[in-house]
């Protein structure tokens, strides 16, 4: 338990100080955000998060290095999409390039980090559904659709900081309880980098507004952990490992920022737009929209993303079968989009 203490501790310090220090240079460095189109913030905001939670998460080398080299391939691969979204706030890098990159990181997990997609469980009352020959095309999926599902919740202080750490707390308890040491490890450290991030991008009463942003560094990074971590948590029982959770409980644990996505990607697609279009239609910024504080709508969002996973957690260990879970998931979708289209036609 001290180990941990430390871990935790160690990466908390290490992302607090990184993101002190970058944030004195981020001028000179072109890592500033600028208000502009649907960015509606009103001062230029230093976009150095992501480097802050990466130097936190890297920094479980220095204390529990064999967990690190266990999962190198993780790692480099957050160094990887740290880079490449650092290129993509300098210089806007081609969605098509991005996509690229984000495929060959799902291929480095799936082969080398051992993290393939092997099932999606029992979820049509049909049996346990095994992947197969798709496994690696279901593997760059998830990391691919973690990736941007995370990142098009970076829109509002706090938001995207706060819908990862509500799946990473619900995470990091049922590992405990699993015993998936790895798992418990990896995902307590990287809350523990992500509540130091919010210390300078949530609105606390010491921020009026916030100070840094995630960045695309952080969103790729974030959304690249959360898919890896889910993958680790929810596959060990195809292989005779631990299974921590099943598939259909990692779609509870980020229930909003994937019905997000793909609500966008169908309006966008109805309205023969580019899936990867820049627009307001997300659920965040329609809220803003019709007249809630940025601290309500943030704040509203987290509730209800903490309560869904909750429920999904709560269906897991009251024993309901995968096909019910993913039956009331499903119903949960619909509503979603029942209310999200009429707001959309509204605002239309």
């Amino acid at each position: 338990m001290n180990s941990v203490f430390v871990a935790l501790v160690v990466s908390f310090l290490t992302c607090c100080l990184t993101i002190f220090v970058f944030q004195r240079f981020a001028e000179q460095l072109g890592l500033v955000d600028h208000p502009r189109g649907r960015k509606q913030h009103k001062h230029s905001t230093a976009v150095v998060g992501g480097l802050g939670i990466v130097a936190g998460l890297l920094g479980i080398y220095l204390t529990l290095p064999e967990l690190f080299m266990t999962h190198w391939v993780v790692f480099a691969s957050v160094v990887v999409l740290m880079i490449v979204g650092i290129i993509d706030d300098l210089s806007h890098i081609h969605s098509a390039v991005r996509m690229l990159i984000q495929i060959g990181v799902g291929c480095a997990i799936h082969f080398q980090g051992k993290l393939p997609f092997l099932s999606v469980g029992d979820i049509w009352f049909i049996g346990d559904l095994g992947l197969g020959p798709y496994s690696l095309t279901f593997t760059c999926i998830a990391v691919v659709g973690g990736v941007n599902a995370i990142n098009m919740m970076d829109g509002l202080d706090g938001l995207c900081g706060l819908m990862v750490a509500s799946a990473l707390i619900w995470l990091s308890i049922m590992a405990y309880v699993a015993g998936h040491s790895d798992v418990f490890m990896i995902s307590t450290t990287l809350l523990a980098c992500i509540v130091a991030f919010l210390l300078f991008n949530y609105r606390f009463p010491w921020n009026e507004r916030a100070r840094v942003f995630l960045g695309d560094s952080g969103a790729y990074v974030l959304g690249f952990m959360i898919a890896a971590l889910f993958l680790m948590a929810s596959q060990g029982v195809y292989k005779g490992e631990i299974q921590v959770l099943t598939p259909v409980t990692a779609l509870w644990l980020l229930f909003i920022p994937l019905i997000d996505i793909a609500g966008v990607i169908w309006r966008r697609s109805r309205s023969s737009r580019w899936p990867v279009d820049d627009d307001r239609e997300h659920l965040h910024y329609m809220l803003v929209d019709r007249g809630y504080s940025t601290e309500q709508v943030v704040n509203a969002l987290f509730l209800l993303s903490f309560v869904l996973g909750g429920l999904g957690v709560g269906l897991f260990y009251a024993g309901v079968s995968e096909s019910w879970s993913y039956v009331a998931f499903m119903t949960c979708c619909v509503v979603y989009f029942l209310i999200t289209n009429r707001m959309s036609r509204v605002d239309g």
